[in-house]
């Protein structure tokens, strides 16, 4: 008999016989007996009972079971480290809780990773919806993780998945929000505005804000003509310790030299040529900083990546490399489901979109907890688009995929795939005749038609040109009411810059030759030709 049995019969005899001689009886053989029999009995009740919590927990233990890879080719260090979470993804506006979580220092393992991640029953419910995420850690750093959803447990969802895992970029790195302008005591977010000079208008005002996670906004409105507020929004970043600020969307670039000149309470900031040399010019162009911030809250033209997670999608931004999650409450919420369903299907890989829409609610800080993006129009999807470096010269996917095509041939195949949008054009001929050469003129006249709320931008031969395009159909282009800055140059640089903007008035089409862009008027006469320069 185990000790347990002794126990139990010890306890049961030693009540029973104390029972009974507190009633002054001795007791019988047969009730002795039947005490022995009873005693056995409750021994195997007690060793039942006790031994019933644990089997009844084996038997109704969930267990979410599968495995983690990727496809590159990537062998994993012994310290890399996997991480496996279940999660109750019910909710879109609310951080997916998590059930049960699984974590071991791989030691060497490769892909494919198996794991195995018990669930407490009683945390399921079966109205909910559940979903399984990995991630692979290298030296404290996301390498890999899964970007879509993997349902399970319940509502039909199987309880293993096996999870293809994507490449995480190296993040770009964050705006130099406190050391910018620390010797000039200037916090972030910080806004400055002023009027600088305009070619063709009384003036442009100008208000840029700066946030600390490297967003920045201008809004520029041409005093005295008809269209604006011109908005552009992107990514800022400090150079020279401070002393320089670069703006850049697309591929335009924008520099600025911050200030705080003697006598003077605020900071300034003063337009730099593009390659940050001082601008000259009679009229300076100064932005003071101002007490008030004006914030990051009007809509805006976005260009960027949108991703699927359950329902829940976010957007990153290709100008900033900024990402929010999309309001659930947005007006244009169903349209993205219908486009993303339509063009990627049950693919994870993201989509390229451009759509109209605005930050709000939470934080302006490095953070941004809380923050989302409203989204109120769809513009246009791009099913082969994504989010790159666009001044680096693409090399075409067959060529990627096969091997069997010469960098020459290479070459010349992504020559025919020169896009008019978001392309850096220099100007060859005007009116069929050569332009000067840039160390004749000092700079090469170019063009580049942004994306980003239909803008162009370029150098017409004097100054900077500013203004609008709108596209047709059948390849039709006209421009929209041109601005530039104001400085003064040489009698042949004024008169190129005259040339060009009389031609950019009369155009009426454009025609894609290879990696030549020619502009066209209403009779079809070539006005100028262009040809794309790829920097790498």
């Amino acid at each position: 008999m185990s000790k347990r049995g002794a126990r139990g019969l010890d306890d049961f005899f030693g009540t029973r016989l104390g029972q009974g001689a507190a009633l002054g009886g001795a007791m019988s053989v047969s009730s002795v007996f039947m005490a022995i029999v009873l005693a056995t009995q409750a021994t195997a009740v007690v060793a039942a009972d006790k031994a019933a919590p644990s089997q009844t927990a084996a038997a109704t233990t969930l267990m979410v079971e599968g495995s983690a890879s990727y496809r590159e080719r990537i062998a994993l260090p012994p310290g890399a480290v996997l991480q496996v979470k279940v999660e109750d993804v019910s909710l879109m506006d609310a951080p997916a809780k998590v059930l049960a979580e699984h974590q071991q220092v791989l030691g060497g393992k490769q892909v494919p990773l198996a794991f195995a991640i018990p669930v407490a029953p009683e945390l399921v419910d079966s109205r909910h919806r559940y979903g399984v995420r990995a991630t692979i850690f290298v030296d404290g750093q996301k390498r890999f993780t899964s970007t879509r959803h993997y349902p399970v447990l319940t509502q039909g969802a199987p309880k293993r998945q096996d999870l293809l895992l994507q490449a995480v970029p190296a993040s770009r790195p964050q705006a130099d929000g406190a050391a910018f302008g620390a010797d000039l005591g200037l916090a972030l977010p910080a806004s400055f505005a002023g009027i600088v000079p305009c070619a063709d208008c009384q003036g442009i005002a100008q208000t840029l804000t700066l946030r600390p996670d490297g967003l920045y906004r201008l809004r520029s409105l041409y005093l005295g003509k008809p269209a604006g507020p011109f908005l552009e929004h992107g990514r800022w970043s400090s150079q020279d310790s401070g002393s320089k600020l670069v703006l850049r969307s697309g591929m335009a670039q924008r520099v600025l030299a911050l200030s705080k000149p003697a006598g003077v309470q605020a900071a300034e900031l003063s337009w730099l040529s593009p390659e940050g040399k001082a601008i000259v010019s009679a009229s300076p162009s100064v932005l003071r900083a101002v007490a008030q911030v004006d914030p990051i809250s009007e809509t805006l033209r976005w260009r960027g990546e949108l991703q699927w997670r359950g329902d829940a999608a976010r957007f990153t931004d290709c100008d900033s490399g900024l990402t929010w999650p999309v309001a659930a409450a947005s007006g244009a919420l169903s349209i993205l489901k219908t486009e993303f369903s339509r063009l990627r299907g049950n693919s994870d890989a993201p989509l390229l979109l451009q759509i109209d829409g605005r930050l709000q609610g939470g934080a302006t800080g490095p953070s941004g907890a809380g923050e989302q993006l409203w989204v109120e129009q769809v513009i246009s999807a791009e099913a082969e688009g994504r989010c790159a470096v666009r001044a680096v010269l693409k090399v075409p996917p067959d060529y990627q995929a096969s091997g069997a095509a010469s960098p020459a041939q290479a070459t010349a195949a992504a020559a025919a795939s020169a896009s008019l949008i978001n392309t850096y054009w220099k100007l060859l001929e005007l009116k069929g005749k050569a332009v000067p050469r840039p160390e004749e003129q000092g700079r090469e006249v170019q063009i580049t038609l942004l994306a980003q709320d239909q803008r162009v931008a370029g150098f017409s031969g004097c100054n900077r040109l500013m203004g609008s395009y709108r596209l047709g159909a059948t390849g039709q282009l006209k421009f929209g009411q041109l601005a530039g800055t104001m400085m003064a140059c040489p009698p042949a640089a004024m008169a190129l810059e005259q040339q060009v903007h009389a031609m950019l008035a009369d155009v009426a089409s454009y025609r894609l030759q290879g990696q030549q862009l020619e502009l066209l008027n209403a009779a079809q006469q070539v006005l100028a030709r262009f040809e794309a320069v790829y920097l790498r």
